[in-house]
Formats: C-alpha cells, sequence, structure tokens
C-alpha cells in the first residue's frame, strides 16, 4: 500500500505541475484578450 500511495502521489503531483502552467497560460491568454 506504501507504494501505491507514493505512486499515486507522484502521479497527482506530476499531473499538476502539468496542467497548473496550462490552466495559467489559458487564463492568461483569456485575460489578456
Amino acid at each position: 500500500m506504501i507504494v501505491d500511495a507514493t505512486s499515486g502521489q507522484n502521479t497527482a503531483k506530476h499531473l499538476i505541475n502539468v496542467v497548473a502552467p496550462t490552466i495559467l497560460r489559458r487564463t492568461f491568454e483569456c485575460l489578456t484578450k
């Protein structure tokens, strides 16, 4: 379970690191348009 929990945590962090910049970029583009 510990390995699965760690893997899930790393996956979540990876998704956040990938998705967050995209969301921020789109939000910035919407604000600047």
